[in-house]
């Protein structure tokens, strides 16, 4: 840094020879190595905030070393024991462009009105399968109670709604064979085949279904 500047002091010292001494002062005292940078001032408010302290571990934890934040497998250990299998020969190593080549579809919605989502299972082969969130991070399979397994046909995606305006989730489900199926919910958790009752006679491959108001009338 070069600072110039003409004239003399008071007492004759030269003056740019003093200006040059300040500033040649103040750009050591600036460089310090041993001084840390100060905090960037926080949001709204004009004054520095120190950096946040790492999140503690607990010792045994197998986040320790890991980055903090992301997700744990707790499927088992929560009660899910839901396994997809897929069509033989429609799927392997070997990616293949057909609509059988990749997992099925899943939904969640509160279908006993508990205040927990329950989570329902799409199979390509196989049943499908319903668990019911017993609070507390565990589920039971009540696949079979509520009526929903449809272990007949290839179920592809599912999707939670209430098309009867009934306060409760129904549930409708697509398959690629055997048709799509609505099933009205009880209030319960317990479910009831009404495709044939709602006119639902669509049958055909089927991918994602979605429930919505195309009349704007509420329904």
């Amino acid at each position: 840094m070069k600072l110039i500047c003409s004239g003399s002091r008071s007492d004759g010292t030269p003056l740019r020879a003093a200006v040059l001494a300040l500033g040649l002062a103040a750009l050591l005292g600036g460089c310090r190595r041993d001084e840390k940078p100060a905090a960037p001032p926080a949001p709204g408010t004009g004054r520095s905030v120190a950096p946040a302290d790492p999140v503690p571990t607990r010792k045994g934890d197998p986040a320790v070393g890991k980055p903090q934040g992301g997700f744990v497998e707790l499927g088992v250990e929560s009660g899910i024991q839901f396994h997809m299998d897929f069509l033989s020969g429609e799927q392997g190593a070997n990616f293949k462009t057909n609509l059988y080549d990749h997992g099925c579809g899943v939904a969640v919605a509160d279908i006993d009105g508990d205040g927990d989502d329950d989570v329902y299972f799409c199979n390509q082969l196989g049943r499908n399968a319903l668990y019911r969130n017993d609070g507390g991070g565990q589920f039971t399979d009540i696949t079979k109670a509520s009526g929903t397994a449809l272990g007949d046909r290839i179920c592809v995606m599912s999707v939670f709604g209430d098309y009867d305006s009934d306060g409760d989730q129904d549930l409708y489900v697509t398959s690629t064979r055997g048709g799509n199926v609505l099933f009205r919910n009880d209030g319960t958790g317990n479910f009831e085949d009404v495709t044939a009752a709602a006119g639902l006679k669509f049958n055909a491959h089927s991918e994602t279904p979605a429930f919505f108001d195309m009349d704007g009338d509420g329904d």
